[in-house]
């Protein structure tokens, strides 16, 4: 995927959980239920997803033939972000309820 690409998505994600709890806080809770459920599953794929193929990148892994440490390395600091952004738009959506 091109990073245009993950900006857009990423950027759309965080669009709808802002716009749940502003819902929420302004208007009506089971509407911005209803707007923040689809960030709250697009997060949490990526985070599941990157969790369950992160043995790949370990060295010696099928995505890390070469033992590189730097590979390993990005492929943990990616899950920590996946992580934060799934606490962040759990945060958004979940405390506005």
């Amino acid at each position: 995927m091109s990073k245009r690409v993950q900006w857009v998505v990423l950027s759309t994600v965080l669009a709808l959980s802002v716009a749940s709890f502003a819902i929420a806080r302004l208007y009506s809770p089971s509407l911005a239920f209803k707007v923040g459920v689809a960030p709250v599953i697009f997060a949490g794929l990526a985070l599941f997803g990157h969790l369950i193929t992160l043995d790949d990148d370990a060295r010696g892994g099928f995505s890390n033939s070469q033992s590189s440490s730097g590979i390993w390395r990005s492929s943990l600091l990616g899950l920590a972000l996946k992580a934060g952004l799934f606490g962040l738009v759990c945060f958004l959506v979940f405390s506005g309820l």
